[in-house]
């Protein structure tokens, strides 16, 4: 995995790289999972999110490894967090750093916990987020 994060890093020159998803989160099956990255770079601005995907893609299989790699630019990340995009969500909540040069991890953190509070949002038994108090808003 490290020839993987260098070559994004020399095709990208990311700020910060996220592990998340089954890896984290105790599911991870030999041979059937896939390694989930989230890439926060700037250089993503000027490419269509199809593109993006298709790019990482391309490089994860160069390195022979199932991977899902998503970029985006801090803005867009910073949004969907004001957004509860709850893929988003889970991904700061149980993400595990891999490089963070810019710092940026500590803004995803502040507004995650700006956004946790607004909404009073709590983790589900079943591993989904819901508002506090309102189970007509919880999703899983």
């Amino acid at each position: 995995m490290e020839q993987l994060i260098e070559e994004i890093y020399e095709k990208y020159n990311p700020c910060t790289i996220i592990l998340h998803g089954s890896a984290l989160k105790g599911g991870y099956v030999n041979e059937i999972s896939d390694i989930d990255l989230i890439v926060v770079s700037e250089k993503f601005e000027k490419i269509d999110m199809e593109d993006r995907f298709v790019n990482l893609l391309e490089i994860s299989q160069r390195h022979d490894l199932r991977a899902e790699i998503f970029g985006y630019t801090k803005e867009e990340f910073l949004k969907m967090i004001e957004d509860i995009n709850f893929f988003i969500l889970d991904a700061v909540f149980y993400g595990l750093v891999l490089k963070d040069d810019e710092n940026f991890w500590d803004k995803i953190i502040d507004r995650f916990k700006e956004i946790e509070a607004k909404y009073c949002l709590q983790k589900t038994e079943t591993n989904g987020w819901k508002f506090k108090n309102d189970n007509s808003m919880s999703r899983k």
